[in-house]
């Protein structure tokens, strides 16, 4: 099993990977996935507990209208830290934003 739900990363095999990655990055790496699993779990239950009646269409809008401000946050921040324009730091986060095609491909499998 990987450390994030089942996609594959340099850090599965519990750090053994080449040998390069210590065990205290993979337990970061675990960590980091559980805490934002949980909140995303939680951001869901508490928005459904608060709009009952709510359609699961208007929850994905919900976390959609999240994840964009994150998105944002997250371009803004890589601008300043690597000194990109907009269209790099969008660039940038949108690949390491984009699961979807391993999403799918381990919800094939399963």
């Amino acid at each position: 099993m990987t450390t994030d739900g089942g996609l594959s990363s340099n850090f599965d095999l519990g750090g053994a990977v080449g040998r390069s990655e210590p065990r205290a990055a993979v337990a970061l790496k675990a960590r980091i996935d559980a805490t934002t699993q949980g909140l995303a779990y939680q951001w869901a239950e508490v928005w459904l507990e608060r709009n009952p009646g709510a359609t699961a269409k208007e929850l994905l809008l919900f976390l959609a209208e999240r994840a964009e401000a994150a998105r944002r946050t997250a371009i803004q921040a890589e601008m300043e830290a690597g000194k990109l324009d907009e269209l790099e730091a969008a660039q940038l986060v949108d690949k390491y934003m984009d699961y979807r095609d391993a999403i799918i491909g381990e919800l094939d499998e399963g």
